[in-house]
């Protein structure tokens, strides 16, 4: 995935959009850490696996720790 965003960023994409959860449904703040700080300075929008957290408040305290810069959410519903 850092190859990607390489590769977006040398193209002159001006934002991704990407989101990683472990396996117990939370953000991985590991990996999305690595992934927000090789994406800069492009804008960082965490797609709708924000859907399927398991705990959304613990998701979005996560976000704005990670400095994400937006979310991609349908409410927590199957569609927007």
């Amino acid at each position: 995935m850092k190859a990607s965003i390489e590769a977006f960023k040398a193209m002159g994409a001006d934002g991704v959009v990407l989101g990683t959860l472990d396996k117990d449904g939370a953000v991985d703040r590991e990996r999305m850490s690595a992934l927000v700080e090789a994406s800069r300075p492009m804008s960082v929008t965490f797609h709708r696996a924000f859907d399927v957290t398991r705990d959304p408040i613990a998701a979005l305290d996560a976000c704005v720790a990670l400095e994400v810069d937006r979310i991609l959410t349908s409410g927590q519903q199957p569609s927007a």
